[in-house]
Protein backbone atom coordinates (compact mmCIF):
# COMPACT_ATOMS: atom_id res chain seq x y z
CA UNK A 1 0.00 0.00 0.00
CA UNK A 2 1.41 3.19 -0.76
CA UNK A 3 1.56 6.55 1.20
CA UNK A 4 -1.02 8.06 -1.01
CA UNK A 5 -3.87 6.33 -0.73
CA UNK A 6 -6.99 7.75 0.83
CA UNK A 7 -7.70 7.00 4.60
CA UNK A 8 -11.41 5.39 3.30
CA UNK A 9 -9.23 2.49 1.72
CA UNK A 10 -7.34 2.86 5.43
CA UNK A 11 -10.26 2.37 7.74
CA UNK A 12 -11.63 -0.94 5.02
CA UNK A 13 -7.88 -2.22 5.56
CA UNK A 14 -8.90 -1.52 8.92
CA UNK A 15 -11.99 -3.47 9.06
CA UNK A 16 -10.54 -6.09 7.07
CA UNK A 17 -7.89 -6.65 10.00
CA UNK A 18 -11.09 -6.56 12.38
CA UNK A 19 -12.76 -9.38 9.84
CA UNK A 20 -9.66 -11.68 9.99
CA UNK A 21 -10.11 -11.46 13.89
CA UNK A 22 -7.86 -8.18 15.08
CA UNK A 23 -9.52 -7.67 18.79
CA UNK A 24 -10.36 -3.74 18.24
CA UNK A 25 -13.66 -1.73 17.86
CA UNK A 26 -13.39 -0.13 14.49
CA UNK A 27 -16.21 2.13 15.45
CA UNK A 28 -14.54 4.04 17.64
CA UNK A 29 -11.87 7.13 15.74
CA UNK A 30 -9.09 6.68 18.13
CA UNK A 31 -8.92 2.45 16.82
CA UNK A 32 -9.38 3.26 13.74
CA UNK A 33 -6.50 5.97 13.75
CA UNK A 34 -4.27 3.76 15.65
CA UNK A 35 -4.99 0.75 13.10
CA UNK A 36 -3.93 3.78 10.21
CA UNK A 37 -1.14 4.86 12.43
CA UNK A 38 0.19 1.13 12.97
CA UNK A 39 -0.36 0.13 9.03
CA UNK A 40 0.61 3.48 7.37
CA UNK A 41 3.11 4.56 9.83
CA UNK A 42 4.51 2.16 11.52
CA UNK A 43 5.07 1.93 15.64
CA UNK A 44 4.95 4.80 17.18
CA UNK A 45 8.38 5.92 17.38
CA UNK A 46 9.14 8.52 20.80
CA UNK A 47 12.80 8.89 19.98
CA UNK A 48 12.21 10.16 16.46
CA UNK A 49 9.21 12.50 17.54
CA UNK A 50 11.72 13.70 19.70
CA UNK A 51 14.25 14.13 17.18
CA UNK A 52 11.62 15.87 15.32
CA UNK A 53 10.91 17.97 17.98
CA UNK A 54 13.96 19.27 18.62
CA UNK A 55 15.03 20.06 14.88
CA UNK A 56 11.95 22.14 14.55
CA UNK A 57 13.03 23.74 17.71
CA UNK A 58 16.41 24.68 15.96
CA UNK A 59 15.23 25.77 12.87
CA UNK A 60 12.60 28.01 14.92
CA UNK A 61 15.92 29.37 16.73
CA UNK A 62 18.11 29.79 13.25
CA UNK A 63 15.14 31.88 11.66
CA UNK A 64 16.36 34.91 12.88
CA UNK A 65 19.71 34.54 11.69
CA UNK A 66 18.31 33.53 8.20
CA UNK A 67 16.02 36.13 8.06
CA UNK A 68 19.07 38.26 8.45
CA UNK A 69 20.85 36.36 5.89
CA UNK A 70 17.89 36.44 3.59
CA UNK A 71 17.66 40.36 4.10
CA UNK A 72 21.36 40.61 3.60
CA UNK A 73 20.99 38.80 0.31
CA UNK A 74 17.62 40.81 -1.04
CA UNK A 75 20.11 44.17 0.21
CA UNK A 76 23.07 42.35 -1.81
CA UNK A 77 20.85 41.63 -5.18
CA UNK A 78 19.39 45.19 -4.61
CA UNK A 79 22.65 46.00 -5.12
CA UNK A 80 23.42 44.29 -7.92
CA UNK A 81 20.60 45.21 -9.60
CA UNK A 82 21.18 48.89 -8.89
CA UNK A 83 24.91 48.30 -10.15
CA UNK A 84 23.52 45.94 -13.56
CA UNK A 85 21.45 48.72 -14.06
CA UNK A 86 24.03 51.10 -14.72
CA UNK A 87 26.17 48.34 -16.90
CA UNK A 88 23.22 47.77 -18.92
CA UNK A 89 22.09 51.88 -19.62
CA UNK A 90 26.09 51.69 -20.35
CA UNK A 91 25.48 48.99 -22.83
CA UNK A 92 22.64 50.07 -24.31
CA UNK A 93 24.46 53.37 -25.21
CA UNK A 94 27.46 51.86 -26.53
CA UNK A 95 24.94 49.97 -28.88
CA UNK A 96 23.67 53.39 -29.56
CA UNK A 97 27.15 54.37 -30.34
CA UNK A 98 27.49 51.31 -32.92
CA UNK A 99 23.79 51.75 -34.73
CA UNK A 100 25.33 55.07 -35.54
CA UNK A 101 28.46 53.42 -36.42
CA UNK A 102 26.60 51.08 -38.23
CA UNK A 103 25.10 53.84 -39.92
CA UNK A 104 27.67 55.83 -41.29
CA UNK A 105 29.49 52.47 -42.46
CA UNK A 106 26.57 51.59 -44.48
CA UNK A 107 26.19 55.18 -45.32
CA UNK A 108 30.02 55.00 -47.00
CA UNK A 109 29.51 51.68 -48.10
CA UNK A 110 26.29 52.99 -50.62
CA UNK A 111 29.18 56.03 -51.56
CA UNK A 112 31.74 54.07 -52.28
CA UNK A 113 29.38 51.50 -54.26
CA UNK A 114 27.58 54.30 -56.03
CA UNK A 115 31.69 55.58 -56.66
CA UNK A 116 32.50 51.62 -57.80
CA UNK A 117 29.11 51.92 -60.10
CA UNK A 118 30.50 55.14 -61.93
CA UNK A 119 33.81 53.48 -62.41
CA UNK A 120 32.56 50.53 -63.84
CA UNK A 121 30.65 52.55 -66.39
CA UNK A 122 33.38 54.65 -67.42
CA UNK A 123 35.32 51.58 -67.86
CA UNK A 124 32.79 50.00 -69.83
CA UNK A 125 32.81 52.86 -72.11
CA UNK A 126 36.45 53.16 -72.73
CA UNK A 127 36.48 49.71 -73.52
CA UNK A 128 33.25 50.19 -75.99
CA UNK A 129 35.18 53.25 -77.26
CA UNK A 130 38.46 51.32 -77.59
CA UNK A 131 37.10 48.16 -79.45
CA UNK A 132 35.34 50.80 -81.67
CA UNK A 133 38.46 52.07 -82.54
CA UNK A 134 39.66 48.75 -83.18
CA UNK A 135 36.94 48.30 -85.50
CA UNK A 136 38.18 51.54 -87.29
CA UNK A 137 41.77 50.48 -87.71
CA UNK A 138 41.12 47.08 -88.35
CA UNK A 139 38.87 48.96 -91.77
CA UNK A 140 41.64 51.43 -92.52
CA UNK A 141 44.05 48.63 -92.24
CA UNK A 142 42.06 46.67 -94.77
CA UNK A 143 41.62 50.13 -96.79
CA UNK A 144 45.34 50.36 -96.62
CA UNK A 145 46.03 46.83 -97.61
CA UNK A 146 43.38 46.92 -100.30
CA UNK A 147 45.25 50.38 -101.62
CA UNK A 148 48.56 48.84 -101.02
CA UNK A 149 47.17 46.30 -103.21
CA UNK A 150 46.12 48.00 -105.95
CA UNK A 151 49.20 50.18 -105.87
CA UNK A 152 51.17 46.82 -106.54
CA UNK A 153 48.94 45.67 -109.41
CA UNK A 154 48.95 49.01 -110.72
CA UNK A 155 52.87 49.56 -110.32
CA UNK A 156 53.25 46.41 -112.85
CA UNK A 157 51.05 47.48 -115.41
CA UNK A 158 52.91 50.60 -115.05
CA UNK A 159 56.34 48.95 -115.59
CA UNK A 160 54.86 45.86 -117.79
CA UNK A 161 53.84 49.86 -120.36
CA UNK A 162 57.04 50.93 -119.70
CA UNK A 163 58.75 47.95 -121.01
CA UNK A 164 56.17 47.21 -124.05
CA UNK A 165 57.01 51.11 -124.73
CA UNK A 166 61.17 50.72 -124.73
CA UNK A 167 61.31 48.55 -127.88
CA UNK A 168 59.38 51.09 -129.68
CA UNK A 169 61.35 53.74 -128.83
CA UNK A 170 64.84 52.02 -129.61
CA UNK A 171 63.81 52.08 -133.21
CA UNK A 172 64.95 54.54 -135.88
CA UNK A 173 62.64 56.53 -137.66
Amino acid sequence: MTKFTTLSQHIGDANHLYEVGEPREIDEPGNAQHLFNDKVLGPYDEAAEQAWRDSAEARAKAEPATKVDADNTLASLADSKATFGAEIEGLKGDLDAARADLTTAQATIAALTQERDEAHRQMNDEVQSRDSARGELATALETVTALTAERDTLTTERDALKAAAKPHAAKPK
